[in-house]
């Protein structure tokens, strides 16, 4: 499922990032960090005016609330490092961007730019697509730099009470990613 565009958010969408990190302490007075997941999580605010919001009501009960994830395009174009791509499980040529018009393309495999063809829309729900002439190594970490329309896997926070969204008095509606 792809979240509605209309009606459009009235203000721009804020979005916050944060990381998973695991911290452990040891003997030394020192610290071992690592992150617990390799995409960042984040929470998308959206704000419409309260007019006509069926279509956003439509879709919440079409996701059972905050039980079915979702794919969400962030609304504007921005700028995008390190994004993760994915973490190459067998033999795999071909990954989906989490991304849609991609710009200034930039793929990394273990950190290491690696040469790709670009496919745009051809992937899962119009994102674009990359092609690697050979398949990363197993295990391998696949990420991205572009420009262009972040698409991420959402749903939405938490549940609400009864029956419909809260949208009709406030307005606002939080995302999170999955």
């Amino acid at each position: 499922m792809i979240y509605p565009l209309v009606p459009a958010p009235v203000s721009a969408v804020a979005y916050t990032t944060s990381y998973d990190v695991l911290i452990t302490s040891t003997g030394t007075n020192a610290e071992q960090r690592r992150l617990k997941q390799y995409r960042p999580k984040r929470a998308f605010d959206l704000q419409y005016a309260s007019k006509d919001l069926t279509a956003i009501e439509s879709f919440y009960h079409r996701a059972k609330g905050g039980f079915a994830g979702f794919l969400f395009r962030f609304p504007r174009i921005g700028s995008y490092a390190a994004e993760f791509v994915a973490k190459q499980t067998g033999t795999g040529t071909v990954f989906d961007l989490p991304c849609v018009s991609a710009e200034n393309l930039k793929v990394y495999v273990n950190g290491v730019e690696t040469p790709v063809t670009l496919q745009e829309s051809a992937g899962t729900d119009g994102r674009d697509r990359i092609v690697f002439e050979a398949a990363p190594a197993l295990g391998a970490l696949i990420t991205a730099d572009f420009t262009g329309f972040l698409t991420l896997n959402c749903r939405f926070e938490g549940e609400y009470s009864g029956s419909v969204l809260p949208l009709s008095f406030s307005g606002s509606l939080r995302l999170v990613t999955v």
